[in-house]
Parts: structure tokens; C-alpha cells; sequence
């Protein structure tokens, strides 16, 4: 080889040097950028500063649109700030880039129901539970779905609750949902099992409470009290409670007790209207109409919707009979009408 060729070689290496140079830097460069850009986004993301978040995301993914984790992160900023269909584009292309994402599909079918978009909804959320069989909490979700469906698709809700109880006996807000789902069909005595179950299972006053209106609804108010009690021993200064647990000792009757309840709810929230006409309630069965009226007034002032339920309460019909009963009841509508 002449002085010319080894020229043209070392020239043609170096050319290729240079190249391999420039591609490295480049890359290099760019894979700096892009942990630029997600390292800034996680930074406002952190910091709640959502649209700053969403630009270094974006330019991010301008980088490399294979990228999950930033991906789904966008997508949860865009469900934080009730930016539906965007969110749902994003979990999309997740979708697209890991199939077997049993949890982003149960994000969509969550993300869809907020949209009105049923049908989509219960296909991701049937994905999900295709995708991973014991998933409990899209049963549950799929069951909300149908419990709120404007078909009224109770039978289908209990099915996908009694779906997630056996994954997770213990999962109490499906326990809770199947009950108020056989509330809803007066299908009493299996929504007081279940809330029985919950009380044994989580000894809370909410939990109490919930399985005391049910016997209230039964007409089993006796039980009602005793759980309310229940509820009381474990926290002394819940309102409502004290204001169901005068309204039960009303029912059977038992006014001095039902005063003396309904009395605790007012020394600790003195504006509690739901106590206040329970109160003008108990205070009408006595004979105390004077009283009575001057509490209901203050109750239907504090929630003037209490003038509409006054009305036709049979409860109060001694104090229909009062001319400044009517005069109540007519000033407050007129004053909902402004």
C-alpha cells in the first residue's frame, strides 16, 4: 500500500472516529437531558406544582415515548386535576407498552365511570380482573360502578361485593356497600348480618352506628338504642349519634330520655338542626308546644330544608294546627326562593 492509501485509511478511521464520537456525545447528551427532564418533573410533581410537572413530563417523553414510569405519573397528575380524557390517553399508551398492567386498567375503568362512559368501564375493570383474578378492589370498584348505574344493576353490584369478600372477607367498605346494596332492596336482615360482621371485625363507632340504623329501619329500635350506646362508650361526644339515640328512645316512647339525648347534642353543638327537630318532635309528644315551636324554628333556620319535612311530618300535627306554623313554614320557602 502506497503513502496515498495509508493516508486515505488513517483519514477514513479518524472520519469514523469522529463519528463514533459525535453518536456517543449525542447519546450521552440525550439520556443527561431526558434525566434532566424527569428529575425536574418528579421534583414538581413532589412539590404539587402540577403544570410545571406536566411540561418536564412532556418533554420527557418527546425524548423517549417508551418510558412507563413517567408516563403513568403524567397520568396521575392529569386524574388530580380532573383532567379526565387526558389521564385516560395516558394510562392508554401504558396499556399499550405493558398489556399485563392489571392496575392501570382498573384506573381506567375508574377514570371512564367518572366520564359516564359505562361500557368502557366495566371492560377495563373485567380486564383487570381477567389480568389478576383475586384483584379485590376492582370487584369492588365494578360493583360501585353497577350500584350507581342508571339502570339500577343492584343484583350484578352484590355479585362483584360478594366477589371481593371472598378474596377479602375483612375489605369493610365492600362489607358496608353490600349492605346499603340490601338496604336498597329491603333486604334487611342480611344487611344487618353483614353489618354485625363489621362491628365484630372493627369495633367503631361509624360501624355502630351504621348497624343501629338498620334496626331503626327494621322497626327494632330497642336494638337501635343498644348500638347507638355501643357507639356512645367508645366515643361520648358524637352529635349524631346522641341526636339517632334521642330520636330512637322518641319512637318507643321514652321521652325523658329522648330529651335528655337530644340535649347532650346541643350543649356540644348548640346549632345541630338534625337534634333541634328531633327535639320539637319529642317536646309536641309532650305537650310542650311553645317549646316546641320555638325549636323547630331554630332548626329550620339553621337547615331550611326542614321547613318542606315539617310540613308533612304527622309528628308535629299539633303544631299544624298553630297559626304561626304556617307563618313559619311560609316565610322560610320564601326566603329559599331568593
Amino acid at each position: 500500500m502506497g503513502f496515498e492509501g495509508v493516508a486515505s485509511l488513517i483519514f477514513g478511521v479518524g472520519l469514523l472516529l469522529v463519528a463514533i464520537l459525535v453518536f456517543v456525545f449525542d447519546f450521552f447528551s440525550k439520556k443527561k437531558e431526558l434525566k434532566d427532564h424527569i428529575w425536574r418533573a418528579n421534583l414538581f410533581r413532589k412539590q404539587e406544582k402540577y403544570p410545571e410537572a406536566i411540561k418536564a413530563y412532556l418533554e420527557a417523553l418527546t425524548l423517549d415515548g417508551d418510558l412507563v414510569e413517567p408516563r403513568r405519573n403524567l397520568a396521575w397528575i392529569y386524574r388530580k386535576l380532573e383532567r379526565y380524557s387526558e389521564a385516560i390517553r395516558q394510562y392508554i399508551r401504558v396499556i399499550g407498552l405493558e398489556p399485563e398492567d392489571y392496575q392501570t386498567h382498573n384506573r381506567l375503568g375508574l377514570l371512564y365511570g367518572k366520564i359516564n362512559k359505562e361500557k368502557e368501564a366495566i371492560e377495563h375493570y373485567e380486564a383487570a380482573i381477567e389480568l389478576e383474578p383475586n384483584f379485590a378492589i376492582a370487584y369492588a370498584n365494578l360493583g360501585m360502578l353497577y350500584h350507581n348505574s342508571r339502570n339500577s344493576r343492584i343484583r350484578e353490584a352484590i355479585e362483584c361485593y360478594e366477589a371481593a369478600l371472598k378474596i377479602e372477607q375483612t375489605f369493610i367498605m365492600v362489607r358496608n356497600l353490600k349492605a346499603q346494596a340490601h338496604l336498597s332492596r329491603n333486604e334487611y336482615d342480611a344487611a344487618i348480618m353483614l353489618y354485625e360482621g363489621t362491628v365484630r371485625i372493627s369495633p367503631e363507632p361509624e360501624h355502630y352506628l351504621q348497624l343501629a340504623l338498620a334496626f331503626n329501619r327494621t322497626g327494632r329500635h330497642e336494638r337501635a338504642i343498644s348500638n347507638y350506646q355501643r357507639a356512645l362508650k367508645i366515643d361520648a361526644d358524637s352529635v349524631v349519634a346522641l341526636t339517632h339515640l334521642g330520636r330512637s328512645y322518641g319512637l318507643v316512647e321514652k321521652y325523658d330520655e329522648a330529651e335528655t339525648e337530644l340535649n347532650n347534642a346541643l350543649n356540644i353543638n348548640a346549632n345541630h338542626a338534625p337534634a333541634q327537630y328531633q327535639l320539637a318532635i319529642v317536646l309536641t309528644a309532650r305537650d310542650q308546644l311553645d317549646q316546641a315551636m320555638a325549636i323547630l324554628q331554630q332548626a329550620i333556620q339553621n337547615e331550611p330544608t326542614f321547613s318542606k319535612t315539617a310540613k308533612s311530618d304527622t309528628n308535629l300535627q299539633k303544631l299544624h294546627q298553630r297559626p304561626e306554623f304556617d307563618q313559619l313554614v311560609e316565610d322560610d320557602q320564601g326566603e329559599e326562593g331568593k
